[in-house]
Parts: structure tokens; C-alpha cells; sequence
């Protein structure tokens, strides 16, 4: 970022008239152009309106943050629909809205997450509807977003609140809502603006280093989403409003992060989903912040990808704020490797296929944001289902749900310890918290991709040396090979969560899931066999109804010792994948 060009004096420099947050008038006469010809914009536009139509507001407004986030959608929707469309009762939806908030005390500093996207919606709707709401309402609405929310941002700078400089969606949310609440009313009051912006920008920059150095996102794809939809949304507003990011769009992580998302997803349209991201199918996790990445960095691949999805799913007023018709793309590498703070890996045998092969793998460090104690951890699509699945985030009112240091309670809940997770297990102990995994070999093979990460630090003490790879055998198959060095005699579990049924026939056990077969073969050691467990748990957890666990359990092992196991779907053409020949992993690359 270009900290010469965040002089307060000059920052408000070249500032737009209203409309300018992110949609200005050029941009919706470009809009109403697409709706008339364009078959996706048309879509979107028809959507939205339905969308509008059922948005009044409905009783109270409560202090949680499924109300923000439905604030949020409300706004951005209704404001949309009245100014492409002129509908009335979408204008109306707003306002009602709008005066039910404003009418209301603030939200207290501690909640800023839910301050920061409420800044977002409300500044929004204000910039947009500001010409057609009545002084009084237009007043009022302003006095919130100087009042409520950019003077908590003053005490909280001042006072140096957690989250200012903070490298989670915490801070994308928080800084990024006051500095497209300072953008809204900085002509009425650019005193405010200049002492937002300056340090806003300043500690948004520290939140966008997470993506560097190429692109991934260590809270997990989910979060990714999250916290790159409000990034873009203030880079794109910034832009708009003052014609210049001030340089935060030009990290080089940004630049390939998109990339990231796109790899995070299987074929069934399941993201990756490691640390505490929700269940569910990516109709979940619409994605329109694709679109400004892909135009911003000429990537049309993300556009081509977001649309297709979007037009069978389901719409976001972001669609339209940023689609263009895509340009031809080709499809992405079928390999990716992200080497960040949270390393991840993911390999493929196709794109556009739902039945495509597909897994990944992570490193990375437990005690970032919403990690779990998951170093190694896998999931595995092919024939449409997911095999090897993450169970995901639980509740987050559990107790001590957030407390990740070593000891912390965070760890006895099934889903964020190591026991639920498909990850090795030593005398059935959770690995170590504070452990970093790397991954230390990636090969984008064309027959046999593979990649091998370093969970030493995870396993200690029990054992000096620890390794998981995976290959895509001939991109049929999948090889999971665990090397460990074992200190003392231990009982050593290797496990995969999965949803299927499980009929074990020593070391062959067939999984059964969604009409489709997928056997797993025990390759090494000689004589192991498997076993499986039940991986539901009593209230106040998650029940994980159905989910269980396909193990190999050994007793009294020690020393160096090395578990094979390959997981072969049963393919329309019958045809078997010969299992390759076992190698170190070391001579794997």
C-alpha cells in the first residue's frame, strides 16, 4: 500500500458524488444494459426483484448476528431493486428497516464484528437511496453512521481494541465497514472520514496479508469467503468513490487468491472443510466477489466459474454489481499448491465433472483463527459423494469454544480435537496445539500427482518423525501413506471419517454411500486389518447422526513403521487400479 497517498489532508481528494459505493450511475446504466441482453444479468435481475418482494421487515429487531447478516442482505437487495427497478415496495422494505435501526441504541463496542457489517449495508442503502428517502429519515440514517458506528471506531483506534490489527475476518469486517461508512458521508462530514480513513486503511492492509504469498487463507475456505467478500467490497468502494485502492489491491496474494477458492472445492460442490467451516454444499457460499477478482486481475476462469454455479443456484446483489459477460478461459491446473501461513494442497482428475476424483491436503498451524488439530487432514470426492469428510465447526456457545492454547477446552470438543478428524492418532492423544505442519514435496505429476507434508512437530514427543503423502493413482485413486518414527511402544490408529456404510472384510473394507461403492485396500503393514467406530456424540455436541469411522488400529508398535492404504472407487467402467509400487516417501519427487 502506498502509505504517501493516506495524508488525511488529501485523502478525501477526488471524492464522487452520490451514488459512489461501489455502483455508481455509470455502473447501473451498464447493469440495466446487461438485464435487457444477457441471459445470466437477466436472471440475477428477475431473482433479486422476487427476492425484494418477501424482504419486510417482521417483528423485532434482535441483538444477534443472523439479524446483521439479514440486515445486510435486506439492504444491499431492497437498495438494488429500487434503484435498478424502480420497485417501490423494495424501497420501502428499506426504509422500514432502516428506521427500526436507527431508532435503536448502538450495538456496544465489543460486538465491532457485528458494527462493521452493519456499517456495510447501512452505508450502502444511504449512498444509494439518498436522493429518495425523506430529510428527516436521510438525517437520521446519517447521524447513525457518524454516531454509532464510525465514533466507536474513533475509541477503538484510540484505545487499541483487539481487532484493529488483527489478521482474521475480524478485521476485513471491521475496518472495511468504517471505511465505506466513512466513504458514504464523508461530503457531510469529512472530518470524521479523514480521521477514519488514514488508520482504517492502514490496519485493512495488515488483514490483507494473510492471502500473501499466494493466495491462501489459513481460517479455511469458508472463512475465505467470508472475509474476501468484505474485502472486496471496500477495495471496490474505495475505487469508486475516490478512483484509487491506495495500492491494497496490488498484493501479489490477492492477485492469485481466487485461485485458492476455486481449488478449495470438490466436484460435489462441498468446500474444503477444514477449521470451522459450516456444512452444508456451496450453495452456502455464493461467491460474486469472483467476479471483481476476476476483472480486477484478468482471471475470467473465477467469472466463468461463479456464473456457471450462480446460475443454477441462486443469485447475490453482487452479481450484478460486478458481472461482464466472460471471456473464454482455460480451465485451471487440476494441482494446486498454496504455501502460506496455512499451506494446502489439492489435486483432481478433472474439471466440470461431478464425479470426478478429488483431495486435498493441509499443514499449517492449530492456533490460528478457527483452526482445529487437524495437521494432515484430507477429504476425498469421487462419483459425486464425499468419502473422507471434516465434520466442520460446531457450536460456537459451547464452553471455552475459542480457547485454542495448549490445555484449552477448545480442544475436548469431538469435532476440533484431533479424534474426529482424519488424521493418525497416537495412544488416542489429540496432537500437539502449538505444532506448525509444512508441506515439504508437491508434484503436479499428469498421472500421478502427489504431495507429502511434515507433521513432526505434531506428534511430539511419541514420535521423532512424522509424514503423511497423498497421490492420485493415475487419477483413479487415491494413496494415503503415513511414514512415523515411534518412540516407545504405543497403540497407533490411523482413521478416516465418513458417512458410508462400511462392510470390513479384514484388510478390505467396502464403503457404500449414495448408491456408488469404494473400496479401501490395507496395503502396508502386513496382517493389519480394519475396524470402524461410530463418530456420533451426545448433547450438547453435534450428533454427527450416521458419521462413522473406518480404522486401523495397532497395538505395542514401535519404532519406524509405515501404514499404505489405497481408497479405490468402484468406476462405470469396472476396470480396477493396480496399486503402485510402495516407496519412502522420501523418493517420492
Amino acid at each position: 500500500m502506498d502509505a504517501g497517498s493516506l495524508c488525511a489532508e488529501h485523502i478525501l481528494d477526488g471524492l464522487r458524488p452520490h451514488p459512489r459505493l461501489i455502483v455508481d450511475r455509470t455502473r447501473l446504466a451498464r447493469i440495466r444494459e446487461l438485464t435487457q441482453g444477457d441471459g445470466f444479468a437477466a436472471a440475477a435481475l428477475r431473482s433479486i426483484l422476487a427476492e425484494a418482494a418477501g424482504m419486510r421487515r417482521t417483528g423485532p429487531l434482535r441483538r444477534d448476528m443472523k439479524q446483521v447478516e439479514g440486515t445486510l442482505a435486506l439492504l444491499l437487495t431492497c437498495s438494488l431493486a429500487w434503484r435498478l427497478a424502480g420497485d417501490r415496495e423494495a424501497l420501502d422494505g428499506a426504509r422500514e428497516h432502516l428506521s427500526a435501526i436507527c431508532a435503536e441504541p448502538p450495538w456496544p463496542r465489543a460486538t465491532f464484528l457485528a458494527i462493521g457489517e452493519l456499517a456495510y449495508g447501512m452505508a450502502v442503502a444511504y449512498d444509494w437511496l439518498r436522493d429518495d428517502l425523506p430529510a428527516a429519515e436521510r438525517e437520521a440514517l446519517r447521524r447513525y453512521l457518524v454516531e454509532a458506528i464510525l465514533a466507536q471506531g474513533l475509541a477503538a483506534y484510540d484505545e487499541g481494541d483487539w481487532w484493529i490489527d488483527s489478521a482474521i475476518n475480524w478485521n476485513h469486517e471491521s475496518n472495511g465497514g468504517l471505511i465505506i461508512a466513512a466513504l458514504a458521508v464523508a461530503d457531510t462530514d469529512p472530518d470524521i472520514a479523514r480521521a477514519i480513513l488514514p488508520r482504517a486503511l492502514r490496519w485493512f492492509d495488515l488483514a490483507l496479508e494473510g492471502y500473501d504469498p499466494d493466495g491462501g487463507w489459513d481460517e479455511g475456505a469458508g472463512y475465505w469467503n467470508r472475509a474476501t467478500m468484505f474485502a472486496v467490497y471496500s477495495m471496490a468502494a474505495l475505487h469508486s468513490a475516490l478512483g484509487t485502492d491506495f495500492g491494497l489491491s496490488d498484493r501479489p496474494g490477492l492477485a492469485r487468491t481466487g485461485s485458492f477458492f476455486l481449488a478449495a472445492i470438490g466436484p460435489t460442490h462441498l468446500l474444503a472443510r477444514y477449521a470451522d467451516c459450516s456444512p452444508g454444499r456451496r450453495v452456502r457460499s455464493l461467491a460474486p466477489q469472483l467476479l471483481w477478482l476476476a476483472g480486477r486481475y484478468g482471471q475470467p476462469e473465477l467469472a466463468r466459474s461463479e456464473v456457471a454455479y450462480a446460475a443454477t443456484t441462486g443469485f447475490h446483489p453482487a452479481h450484478l454489481w460486478w458481472y461482464e459477460p466472460p471471456a473464454p478461459a482455460p480451465a485451471p491446473p487440476l494441482d494446486n499448491l498454496f504455501r502460506g501461513p496455512g499451506p494446502f494442497a489439492s489435486m483432481r482428475s478433472a474439471w466440470d465433472d461431478p464425479h470426478a476424483l478429488f483431495t486435498w491436503l493441509k499443514g499449517g498451524n492449530s492456533q490460528v483463527n478457527h483452526g482445529h488439530l487437524d495437521q494432515g487432514n484430507f477429504e476425498l470426492d469421487a462419483l459425486g459423494q464425499r468419502w473422507a469428510r471434516d465434520l466442520g465447526t460446531d457450536d460456537y456457545s459451547l464452553p471455552g469454544y475459542f480457547d485454542r492454547q495448549p490445555g484449552g477446552r477448545r480442544w475436548d470438543w469431538y469435532r476440533l480435537g484431533s479424534l474426529s478428524h482424519s488424521v493418525p492418532l497416537i495412544d488416542g492423544a489429540n496432537q500437539q496445539p502449538a505444532a506448525i505442519a509444512r508441506i515439504t514435496g508437491f508434484l503436479a505429476d499428469p498421472q500421478d500427482p502427489r504431495v507429502v507434508a511434515d507433521l513432526s512437530e505434531a506428534y511430539k514427543p511419541a514420535a521423532g518423525v512424522a509424514r503423511r503423502g497423498l497421490m492420485l493413482v493415475r487419477r483413479r485413486a487415491l494413496l494415503v501413506q503415513d511414514e512415523f518414527n515411534l518412540a516407545k511402544p504405543c497403540r497407533f490408529t490411523w482413521a478416516m471419517t465418513t458417512d458410508a456404510e462400511i462392510a470390513i472384510a479384514g484388510a478390505t473394507a467396502i464403503l457404500s454411500l449414495g448408491g456408488e461403492r469404494l473400496t479401501a485396500t490395507i496395503l502396508e503393514p502386513a496382517g493389519a486389518v480394519f475396524t470402524q467406530e461410530s463418530a456420533e456424540r451426545p448433547p450438547p455436541e453435534a450428533p454427527n447422526t450416521g458419521v462413522r469411522r473406518l480404522l486401523i488400529d495397532q497395538h505395542g508398535v514401535q519404532g519406524r513403521m509405515r501404514v499404505v492404504v489405497l481408497l479405490a472407487p468402484h468406476w462405470p467402467d469396472g476396470q480396477p487400479v493396480a496399486p503402485p509400487a510402495i516407496l519412502p516417501l522420501g523418493r517420492w519427487f
